[in-house]
């Protein structure tokens, strides 16, 4: 769910004389949004041997801190003197990831399931980012480790790229146009984004993917086509 990612919010002024006898007003709220299109493919699986370090002493003790305020994330590389083991660093910790071989996944905190959109974001970032990435075995996997609650164990995965290209960039352009009668002052306002494929928000997105050489998804070249756009 990406809209997880995506709180806005706005403030409004409207005329009193202007508006209903209840107070409420009709509105029309509209937008675009570019974003990541890179999908994943995730599979459970036994849970790596770890070298026990700081971190991993923290994710795994019994008592909350500030790994569980807020969702974390961080590599799982393997150290180059115990190489039949994984370790857990964070994503800042440079001095460590000098030290350390390719990275072979991410360990995300804080997280009830694994299709948390920090996961999701977690994953881009590995992927798209400029570290030395290990697959492990060959197989073009990566490790996901998800650690739910001081309470829980943590649940490790398998995962990889569902487009194949892993290091290619791609974007999707989604909209909205919500319109409602009424509104409460001070209300949350839940809105449904879609892929858009037309339009002029998609002629400036489409330029400007062509430009930097970036592929079109797949769905907005089927409904272009469909659409005889």
């Amino acid at each position: 769910d990406v809209g997880q990612l995506l709180v806005g919010r706005g403030t409004c002024s409207f005329d009193p004389a202007q508006m209903a006898g209840d107070g409420d007003v009709a509105y029309a709220l509209c937008c675009n949004i570019v974003t990541l299109s890179t999908s994943f493919e995730v599979l459970p699986s036994p849970l790596c041997n770890l070298h026990l370090n700081p971190l991993l002493r923290d994710l795994t003790g019994k008592s909350p801190g500030w790994l569980w305020e807020d969702p974390q994330v961080g590599y799982i590389v393997k150290s180059h003197h115990q190489p039949d083991q994984y370790q857990l660093t964070l994503f800042h910790d440079q001095p460590a990831l000098d030290t350390l071989l390719q990275l072979s996944g991410i360990w995300v905190s804080g997280v009830a399931k694994v299709s948390h959109p920090c996961v999701w974001s977690a994953c881009q970032r590995f992927i798209h980012g400029n570290g030395r990435r290990h697959t492990l075995n060959g197989t073009g996997d990566y490790l996901l480790i998800v650690y739910s609650s001081p309470s829980e164990p943590p649940q490790c995965y398998h995962w990889h790229t569902s487009q194949g290209d892993q290091s290619s960039l791609a974007f999707s352009l989604l909209g909205c146009c919500h319109r409602s009668s009424s509104i409460n002052q001070r209300s949350a306002v839940p809105v449904t984004l879609h892929g858009l494929a037309y339009g002029s928000a998609y002629s400036a997105f489409k330029s400007t993917c062509q430009n930097f050489n970036w592929p079109l998804p797949p769905d907005a070249r089927r409904t272009s086509v469909q659409d005889g756009r």
